[in-house]
């Protein structure tokens, strides 16, 4: 024991001046003596005056993962809420102080963070919230939390803890996201002709609403040239033919691979991809082949289907680099006599490889009115820059005659 005061004699001791964090418990020991009567005075009471600290109480708002754990996708944000009340007649005087963490029992991992709340007035509360990333938390989680943890003087301190065991239940993303490889816009065929400049888009799907692919781990891609002995190259997102972007809320992840002149052969195209939890798009990397040809060339037009009954379409496939700029076609009958012709802008969208045009024909002449039943002929003429593109011939040619084609009108 330390003597803090000594022989005091005035009846009232002012005790500020000690440092209670030093002293936390006071001692006090009374003298009396009488040396006339021998009759001592007696002490009645002691009477010790303070200010009150202020008393805070820590409350659960909502009856939430009290009872059974909150389940969570990883990567879903979580919210849960709280309420602490100063319910004495005395004020913080400053802003109070909540710390928090989440324990993670599968990886033995806490992750602590805090924030501030306002001083509060006597029988004042404040409601506030505290925000929980699940990512990195699959399996079950522990909240603990503490205000004012020796910040500022209260009179008790054990209510203004909380500890909420298995309050949180984080479920892994399991689930292969969906790889999806256009060229041009469209998704080919395996071996289809593509342009000597094609625009390669490749992008994943992700169900899980909550994880966002935002960088290039995971992401390989590589292409085999048509050369003796050419094996797969990986393609670096360092080139300049690559650009991507990350996965938001709206869009998917994508890389756009534009390579430039390729030269005349077989391609093949590998690609492995995996979403922000690791899951990879299949077991087996996703191939295609494509073909370039630099020749413009472009094959008979076959109506499909043939006959018909309601509608048909015509179905070509183009090479080279560029798209006819002036295509016609002529459908007459077997004397010769044009009913319908079909132009360049009715067609739709044309592109380098396998077509079949938007267009339908209906059966129908100029006027719009239904033709009859039987055979009818026709025939392309095709012009770039006003030149005609050389023929690419195939198997099919031996039905068309001089350059004339037959359908078949059947109703």
């Amino acid at each position: 024991e330390t003597p803090l005061f000594d022989n005091i004699q005035s009846f009232t001791t002012d005790l500020t001046s000690v440092d209670a964090s030093i002293y936390p418990n006071l001692r006090i020991h009374l003298n009396l003596e009488d040396r006339t009567d021998l009759s001592p005075l007696q002490l009645k009471k002691w009477l010790v005056e303070y200010e009150q600290s202020p008393e805070g109480i820590l409350l659960k708002r909502d009856t939430e993962g009290l009872d059974s754990p909150i389940t969570k996708q990883e990567g879903e944000p979580m919210t849960t809420n709280f309420t602490f009340w100063n319910l004495s007649k005395k004020n913080f005087s400053d802003s109070v102080k909540v710390n928090y963490v989440v324990t993670n029992r599968n990886s033995a991992t806490s992750f602590p963070d805090s924030l501030l709340l306002k001083p509060l007035n006597p029988n004042d509360s404040v409601n506030f919230s505290i925000d929980i990333k699940t990512l990195g938390k699959v399996g079950t989680n522990d909240l603990a939390l503490n205000i004012n943890k020796s910040d500022q003087s209260e009179v008790h301190l054990n209510n203004n803890d909380m500890r909420l065991s298995s309050f949180i239940e984080i479920e892994s993303d399991q689930a292969n996201p969906i790889l999806e490889v256009s060229f041009d816009g469209i998704f080919i065929l395996d071996g289809d002709i593509v342009s000597p400049n094609p625009n390669i888009l490749i992008s994943m799907k992700d169900e899980n609403q909550y994880l966002y692919k935002e960088d290039t781990t995971g992401f390989n891609f590589f292409l085999k040239k048509p050369c003796d002995g050419c094996g797969f190259e990986r393609v670096a997102f360092s080139n300049p033919a690559v650009t991507w972007q990350s996965a938001t809320e709206t869009s998917d992840f994508k890389i756009d691979y534009t390579p430039k002149n390729l030269v005349n052969g077989m391609y093949t195209l590998q690609v492995q991809v995996s979403d922000e939890s690791g899951n990879e798009s299949g077991t087996e990397p996703y191939e295609i082949n494509f073909e370039v040809i630099n020749e413009s060339t472009i094959t008979n037009f076959y109506p499909y289907p043939n006959p018909f009954s309601s509608s048909t379409r015509f179905v070509f496939t183009l090479t080279g680099n560029d798209i006819p700029d002036d295509i016609k076609i002529q459908i007459m009958t077997v004397t010769g006599r044009v009913v319908r012709e079909i132009l360049r802008e009715e067609m739709g969208s044309i592109r380098i490889g396998n077509n079949i045009t938007d267009y339908a024909w209906d059966g129908r002449d100029e006027y719009g009115d239904q033709l009859a039943n039987g055979v009818y002929l026709y025939k392309v003429y095709i012009k770039q820059n006003g030149q005609d593109i050389t023929h690419r011939q195939t198997s099919a040619d031996k039905a068309f005659r001089n350059g004339f084609g037959k359908m078949y009108l059947l109703r």
